[in-house]
């Protein structure tokens, strides 16, 4: 024969009720920002990312530390402007391409509801792979957007105004120069982009790029050429 389902307590049920209740209040309450999971169908880049080209064995050598040891840190949010549901990253897409490759269904994320711009570029700036023209077209994105000032983009970025003002010369150049750059087909240290950068004369320059597109430019040379 069987039994008679048992009655729910309605004492019980208004204290899970208060429990339930509370338990809301203090998630909602706290200082604290809380992970989750997001469907990693729902998550795509940020269109204005200053990030623009990624080392396809970098990245395949962090989805292999995922594969073995899981996403140690969540990538960062933000709601996306029109579709309900879906998410645009703030800082993280390297971590979301590697799951892409790893055919995860989610990703653990956290909601960012500061200056996504910021974010994306302290995130950016951090990593060692970042070319300078790169970094500098993030930057300069970051003032003409903000409206800010060298010196207060400086004190947001936490770097000194000397520093960002050199980052940002590297923009002088010659725009087809620098896309050889951005591309990969030249490998020019950072160093030497900078100082080349400060040549003001342009027969100079144009003489010190062609060195440069030889392998033949030296931070010492340039300096002594503009000396």
């Amino acid at each position: 024969m069987a039994r008679r389902a048992r009655a729910a307590s309605p004492i019980l049920g208004a204290v899970a009720a208060t429990i339930e209740a509370e338990s809301r209040a203090l998630v909602t309450d706290s200082g604290f920002r809380h992970t989750f999971e997001a469907p990693v169908a729902s998550v795509e880049a940020d269109p204005d990312q200053p990030r623009r080209a990624f080392d396809a064995a970098g990245l395949q050598q962090l989805a292999a530390t995922m594969e073995e040891q899981g996403q140690l840190q969540p990538i960062l949010v933000r709601r996306h402007p029109s579709q309900r549901g879906h998410w645009v990253i703030v800082a993280g897409e390297r971590r979301w391409r590697a799951a892409q490759s790893l055919g995860w269904r989610s990703i653990l994320a956290m909601e960012h509801d500061g200056d996504p711009e910021v974010a994306a570029l302290l995130e950016n700036l951090q990593r060692v792979d970042l070319t300078v023209i790169e970094e500098a077209r993030g930057i300069r994105r970051l003032l003409d957007s903000k409206g800010w000032t060298q010196s207060q983009a400086a004190d947001a970025l936490g770097r000194s105004k000397g520093d960002l003002s050199a980052v940002l010369g590297v923009m002088s150049l010659p725009a087809g120069f620098l896309n050889e750059v951005l591309t990969s087909e030249l490998d020019i240290p950072r160093n030497v982009l900078v100082e080349l950068a400060r040549v003001r004369d342009e027969v100079k320059l144009a003489r010190m790029i062609a060195l440069a597109r030889a392998g033949r430019l030296t931070v010492r040379e340039l300096r002594q050429e503009r000396d």
